[in-house]
């Protein structure tokens, strides 16, 4: 194993943004996520030609998304998206938007901008990069969580966040999607939960809060359920 990855080290110091998530890879306990390798392969494949070609960026800014020691499936991809679309002052400048406004520790950034876990099978890119004029959007949502949904219901899971209307379609969401103008976050509880206690708590909160913060509300199968404050609703 120390030979495969023995011409990593030249690379990295080339190019830096491969610290936060490649060689962490190769340096931390890689039996024991041999999964995690055979489907991210491509991925930092992709990551280490992209970053022996170019130097080291200007900053060096963390990147919430790739934290040191996550290694599953979505940080690798993610690390890989930041580094071949060269998003790193993007992702920085929306860090730093998120720490402004006091969010940045609602959910992770790279779930904000995970189009769906399904995106294998839509054949389609996981993340994508939601224009900046859409940013205070998803501010104001994460906002709406943390004061009135997250102290209720508990901490949740992002399943869809930003989305493409490529994605969207394919995935056959409302052409009118507030998943389009950054608004909108499909999640579901981490913590346990039935359905119908998961409905009704969020259906008080829709009464109480609803109209205050224009707050959308979807209910699917299951404990996954739709929010946005892009309009006073419910479906």
């Amino acid at each position: 194993m120390s030979l495969i990855f023995g011409f990593l080290p030249p690379l990295c110091r080339r190019g830096q943004r491969l610290r936060l998530f490649v060689c962490q890879f190769a340096t931390a306990g890689i039996g024991k996520k041999i999964s995690v390798w055979m489907q991210s392969a491509p991925y930092l494949l992709a990551g280490v030609l992209v970053g022996s070609c170019v130097g080291p960026p200007a900053h060096n800014p963390a990147i919430s998304g790739v934290p040191v020691g996550l290694l599953d499936v979505h940080s690798a991809h993610f690390g890989a998206f930041i580094i071949l679309n060269d998003a790193h002052q993007t992702l920085h400048e929306f860090e730093e938007l998120l720490r402004s406004e006091r969010v940045s520790d609602v959910v992770p950034v790279e779930k904000m901008w995970l189009q769906g876990t399904d995106w294998r099978s839509h054949e389609h890119t996981a993340y994508a990069i939601p224009p900046k004029e859409s940013w205070p959007k998803i501010v104001r949502t994460l906002k709406f969580m943390r004061r009135e949904l997250i102290p209720v219901i508990g901490p949740v899971e992002v399943m869809s966040g930003f989305r493409t209307p490529t994605y969207n379609f394919i995935a056959g969401g409302a052409p009118r999607s507030q998943h389009l103008t950054f608004s909108a976050l499909d999640v579901r509880p981490k913590t346990k939960v039935s359905r119908r206690e998961l409905h009704a708590s969020l259906q008080r909160i829709w009464r109480r809060h609803g109209k205050t913060w224009d707050f959308g509300l979807g209910l699917y199968a299951g404990t996954r359920f739709h929010i946005d404050t892009g309009g006073y609703r419910q479906w």
